[in-house]
């Protein structure tokens, strides 16, 4: 079981894998993310259910997400090209986050 918040770095990486680009705007000297749908924004999304089944799980294929003994989730994800990762947590988004991430470090 994670039971722990992800760090920035891994939270960078992380959305970087699922397509969001950090830019830089030569006109304004800023940096900003831009996303697949051709969106932009200075920073970037906050790890949530909505944001991980917006960017992250449209690229997978959810296998299971189950609530074990009431205590915690267990959260297995699995893709074509990158097998399978699981997570277990207490909190579903870190769970799912987690197990997500896991096939991301696989090599996804």
């Amino acid at each position: 079981m994670k039971n722990r918040q992800p760090t920035k770095d891994e939270i960078r990486e992380f959305w970087e894998w699922c397509g969001i680009e950090e830019r830089f705007d030569t006109n304004d000297g800023i940096y900003y993310y831009h996303y697949p749908n051709h969106t932009c924004d200075i920073e970037l999304p906050p790890i949530d259910l909505i944001n991980l089944l917006k960017w992250a799980v449209s690229r997978m294929w959810v296998v299971n997400i189950h609530l074990e003994e009431g205590l915690f989730w267990v959260v297995e994800v699995a893709h074509p090209e990158f097998g399978k990762g699981e997570a277990i947590d207490e909190d579903l988004t870190l769970a799912l986050f987690w197990a997500l991430r896991e096939l991301q470090v696989r090599g996804g």
